[in-house]
């Protein structure tokens, strides 16, 4: 029972930090927000909570990731994603309303692999590709 109490006690610490607002952890510890959430230009590597369903937009533009691993399972809004070191699409949420990802420093995927793994409500995906390193 501890070891959850710390775990729960871990992810309100980080989402606090955050500055994110309007969640619910649920009983699989995944996060839920009423709102958005910006995770933008953070340095993140990594997204050390799972996060479940966003209200509006999730945006973790101008980091270091290098898989979707955290990313949420929806987002009503729209996903943003752009200008990180994705190697794979590992970790993409299942559905979303916009799919923003251009400028990956690592690899580039295409709308078609994108559209295998997420269905992308509004149609609107934005895939442009500026890589500095790694293979096409």
């Amino acid at each position: 029972m501890a070891s959850k109490s710390i775990k729960l006690l871990k992810i309100k610490e980080w989402l606090d930090k955050m500055q994110i607002e309007n969640y619910t952890i649920n009983e699989d510890f995944t996060v839920d927000v009423d709102g958005n959430v910006f995770l933008g230009d953070l340095g993140l590597t990594k997204i050390p909570v799972q996060f479940g369903i966003i209200e509006y937009n999730f945006n973790v533009n101008d980091n270091n990731l290098t898989s979707l691993e955290g990313c949420p399972r929806i987002v009503k809004g729209t996903f943003f994603c752009s200008r990180n070191n994705l190697k794979s699409l590992e970790g993409c949420p299942e559905r979303v309303e916009g799919f923003y990802m251009t400028m990956n420093r690592y690899k580039r995927f295409e709308r078609s692999k994108i559209l295998e793994l997420c269905e992308v409500i509004d149609d609107e995906i934005h895939v442009e590709s500026w890589i500095t390193h790694g293979k096409k």
